[in-house]
């Protein structure tokens, strides 16, 4: 989450003479000695200018008044977990900086009312569950909790997340890495023969590099280390690759040392290791470990009846991700099953776009119905759902997270019992266009067994 951005600084303009127009001439000189060189001269030049760092965005906007609705019981939890910081040293605390995952819940979002809505022998439900924000909080409470997402890359993350420390993982890699090196400083082909996508993504000897860490970290024991290291491997993917971000299509010249590749692996594993047991210290004494699988939202058959007393989740906004897309790289190189989740996305970008309003936002709330249905199953009877869901746009028309739960949670037998919101900017023109001065918002949705 970040603060407002900050507005442009306009530059004023320098009269041509003077010292503008020496510094001009200059400039011109500079122009002219670069066009004497020959190519061979200009590539050895541009390696040794460094590639500018991917800046790294927090994970949402945050700021601004809370406005609540309803239910007065909820009010103070549902505004205490609007109310939370962009600092990065709050939303990358311990295992939370762990590997990049789009839309992640706030952590102080999951914590604030995990502790403020369940006691202390409550359970907590996450059907959404992602990278496992509510999970590692939950945890760190000393909740009992079910988490599942039809991802099954978001569950390899979590349960690593969730897990505890793993003393040794630093060293595990740098043996890992020893026997890569070995094979990049003899020169060696691939273990296997790589698609066209993976040799367009990566330059050659940083495709080696990874295939020479893979290798070898298979052929150690199945053990949670080896699972750990191949997590670490996949938050390397988008860093090492030619591609400026998880979706973009583009490419661009990294220009990556041999050798850095492997160096990187080593250092994030040691990172890894640090991060886990940072966040084992935070633990109470016996806390349960989270119960977490790849589960379609719309079954939950592993969850006993009326056995929850809070699901937290935050649903996939209708048409604004394809998280397929932002996991296929990883999803490929740790050989899960990218089809299958493919099919049971909600909320898929792909398939709403093109769509006019009322077709995008009838299929969300077809798709996400049933999810509404195994939530209230599984909801104790004085127990709460909270959404963490925002405003955007379908088929050019602004649509309001709000109004459609509360039109759409009766039908699944439940209701909309309070709210709260808080502002979000607004960067698109088209998105502008779709509100009409109205402001987009970002909503804490309570819900419960309707009455």
């Amino acid at each position: 989450m970040s603060s407002k951005p900050q507005q442009a600084v306009g530059r004023t303009a320098k009269p041509s003479g003077g010292k503008a127009a020496g510094a001009s001439k200059r400039r011109s000189r500079g122009k002219g000695r670069l066009a004497g060189l020959d190519a061979e001269q200009l590539e050895e030049l541009a390696k040794q200018v460094p590639v500018p760092p991917l800046e790294r965005r927090p994970l949402s906007h945050v700021g601004g008044e809370v406005e609540l609705w309803g239910a007065e019981a909820l009010g103070p939890a549902l505004k205490a977990a609007l109310q939370v910081t962009s600092d990065e040293s709050v939303v990358r605390a311990h295992v939370h900086g762990f590997h990049s995952y789009p839309a992640r819940l706030h952590p102080v979002t999951a914590r604030e009312l995990v502790r403020r809505l369940t006691g202390p022998k409550g359970r907590v439900l996450d059907p959404f569950c992602g990278s496992g924000t509510v999970a590692v909080e939950s945890r760190i409470a000393g909740r009992s909790m079910g988490g599942s997402d039809a991802n099954p890359f978001a569950i390899e993350l979590a349960k690593l997340k969730t897990a505890g420390k793993l003393p040794g993982l630093g060293l595990l890699a740098a043996q890992v890495a020893e026997k890569a090196d070995e094979r990049r400083e003899a020169k060696a082909g691939p273990t296997k023969r790589y698609g066209q996508v993976d040799r367009e993504l990566f330059d050659v000897h940083v495709l080696l590099e990874l295939d020479g860490l893979k290798s070898s970290i298979m052929k150690l024991p199945r053990s949670p280390e080896r699972q750990a290291l191949m997590l670490v491997l996949t938050s390397l993917l988008t860093k090492v690759s030619r591609s400026p971000g998880d979706t973009r299509k583009q490419t661009m010249q990294r220009r990556l040392a041999s050798g850095f590749t492997i160096k990187s692996f080593v250092a994030k594993a040691e990172e890894l290791e640090r991060r886990l047991a940072d966040f084992e210290a935070l633990l109470p004494k016996q806390a349960p470990r989270p119960h977490l699988e790849v589960c379609d939202a719309r079954s939950l058959d592993y969850v006993r009846a009326s056995s929850v007393n809070l699901v937290l989740t935050s649903p996939p906004y209708p048409g604004v991700y394809d998280y397929v897309k932002h996991h296929e790289t990883r999803m490929r190189w740790l050989g899960l099953d990218v089809e299958g989740f493919s099919r049971s996305e909600i909320g898929a970008q792909r398939r709403l776009a093109g769509q006019d309003f009322a077709r995008a936002a009838g299929r969300w709330d077809k798709e996400l119905l049933p999810c509404l249905k195994a939530m209230k199953r599984a909801l104790a009877p004085k127990g709460n759902i909270v959404l963490v869901i925002a405003d955007t746009v379908l088929g050019g028309r602004a649509w309001l997270a709000d109004r459609a739960l509360k039109d759409l949670a009766p039908r699944a037998g439940l209701e909309l019992c309070a709210v709260a919101s808080q502002a979000r900017p607004l960067f698109l023109a088209s998105a502008r266009a779709a509100f009409q001065g109205r402001p987009r918002r970002e909503h804490l949705l309570a819900l419960a067994h309707a009455r």
